[in-house]
């Protein structure tokens, strides 16, 4: 009996760690505050969003060149796809090298043919938004 009575106690003091190690649930109210890219300066001068509680952002885009220069606004929203959680952003551009160089000079134009939905995974609480794991880019909340 003892023996049993062991080897319970050893489970249930195992199950209590297990819960007290899982992070926590990430919330909308974990989601807002402004973000900064960790890009390397020399393809990106400034890359930020700012994710306000009234459900909208403005992201802002400056390249070294300040060709491809743009600042874009739209709605959020967050939730869970397939137990991930994301922030989704629409009329979203993403500013980064490999797609911002195919971007026109005209920002006018730019807003209207490259808008279109992004729902990075978040990461570390609130405080991460991923954009390319392969390559390591990501948005640091500040």
């Amino acid at each position: 009996m003892t023996r049993a009575l062991g080897a319970i106690l050893i489970l249930l003091a195992v199950i209590l760690m297990a819960l007290g190690c899982a992070s926590k649930e990430i919330t909308s109210q974990d989601v807002m505050g402004t973000y900064v890219a960790n890009y390397d300066k020399k393809d990106v001068v400034s890359d930020f969003i700012e994710v306000r509680s009234n459900g909208t952002y403005t992201h802002d885009f400056k390249s070294p060149d300040e060709k491809k220069n743009f600042t874009n606004t739209g709605t959020w929203n967050f939730g869970y796809m397939d137990g991930v959680p994301r922030l989704n952003f629409q009329n979203f551009m993403i500013g980064f090298s490999p797609y911002s160089k195919h971007f026109p000079d005209d920002e006018e134009k730019l807003k209207r043919t490259w808008g279109g939905t992004w729902s990075p995974p978040v990461e570390d609480d609130g405080e991460r938004l991923l954009i390319d794991d392969d390559l390591g880019l990501h948005y640091d909340k500040q």
